[in-house]
């Protein structure tokens, strides 16, 4: 883990669909984010045995394959600069 990514506040993403392929998971779980808190997660954490997702993830998107992420979840977070200090659009902590 990166001195820069222990300090943002990660939401954890289960894939309930088995047939949904990696980068249609993470498209979900983005999508689902960006509702919640109103803007794109910049990092997020998968299992290190995810497969490539052959450019099908967010551009800006740092992606962190890790063995402490379980198989179907994704953590995702987003950068609290240029929102003040972990705050989304509502003034909500991230």
């Amino acid at each position: 883990m990166s001195e820069s990514t222990s300090k943002l506040v990660w939401m954890m993403w289960m894939e309930t669909n088995p047939k949904n392929t990696p980068s249609q998971t993470l498209m979900e779980a983005c999508q689902y984010f960006m509702n919640k808190y109103g803007r794109m997660p910049t990092h997020a954490r998968v299992p290190i045995n995810w497969p490539d997702l052959n450019g099908n993830a967010p551009a800006e998107m740092q992606i962190e394959r890790t063995r402490n992420i379980l198989p179907h979840h994704i953590h995702l977070a987003a950068d609290p600069a240029g929102d003040g200090e972990g705050t989304n659009t509502l003034g909500e902590p991230i």
